[in-house]
């Protein structure tokens, strides 16, 4: 859009700064460094969650007296055998 209808119809100052600096490529590689930090940050949340949840279920073993399910980093967690040990 703004190389058909020029760079004043862009909304977004930041935007239009990358765009007369670095060009729509300049842009793009900076929409995908930015949308790929994002999806990292939410793998390594997701990975933060799976350990928890490991946590209480080893929790909820112990309490019972079965085994521990063993949690690798970057794994996550055998849910199934995790229920399983629970109940």
């Amino acid at each position: 859009m703004m190389l058909v209808y020029g760079v004043d119809l862009e909304q977004n100052p930041i935007a239009r700064t990358i765009f007369q600096v670095s060009g729509p490529v300049g842009l793009s590689m900076t929409k995908l460094t930015i949308v790929l930090s994002g999806v990292h940050v939410l793998v390594l949340l997701a990975d933060v969650g799976r350990t928890r949840l490991a946590r209480y279920c080893a929790h909820d073993r112990r309490t019972r007296g079965a085994a521990r399910v063993r949690v690798e980093p970057g794994l996550g967690v055998d849910h199934a055998a995790c229920q399983l040990a629970c109940t």
